[in-house]
């Protein structure tokens, strides 16, 4: 078996564009941006409801950040295969739209994620300082 790669056939995968663009991908993309943000709403209103009638910081932080790791997961991919795609429709080497699409998802993701917990992290400090000045 020959692992060798021409330098013309590396050249070929680095720079191949798809013949036709990928309409499919940029509608499987948005479908499943739409579906797993449905799923990501609807899981922070449900942890938030509960965690508003019984406030435990420990359950806040484990299992919410849990349960809304997968629909964000489910985002990011959506997202990634969108704008991977679109890239592809413009004309960009298949390869570079990929990495692109998916180093700038996770980029977009991480800052998104860090904001989403702190915002989140304030407002559970808010409302349990909120409480105590109640009962107090």
């Amino acid at each position: 078996m020959d692992w060798f790669i021409d330098p013309y056939q590396l050249e070929e995968i680095l720079t191949s564009k798809p013949p036709s663009p990928p309409y499919f991908l940029i509608a499987a993309g948005l479908f499943i941006c739409l579906t797993s943000g449905l799923s990501f709403i609807a899981a922070i209103r449900a942890q938030m409801g509960r965690w508003y009638k019984d406030f435990n910081s420990s359950y806040v932080s484990r299992w919410i950040r849990l349960q809304l790791a997968f629909p964000f997961a489910g985002i990011g991919i959506g997202v990634s295969i969108f704008l991977s795609a679109m890239l592809m429709t413009l004309g960009l080497p298949t390869l570079f739209s990929w990495l692109a699409g998916v180093l700038l998802t996770l980029l977009v993701g991480a800052i998104v994620w860090s904001i989403l917990g702190k915002r989140m992290g304030q407002r559970a400090v808010d409302f349990y300082v909120d409480q105590q000045m109640h009962q107090s």
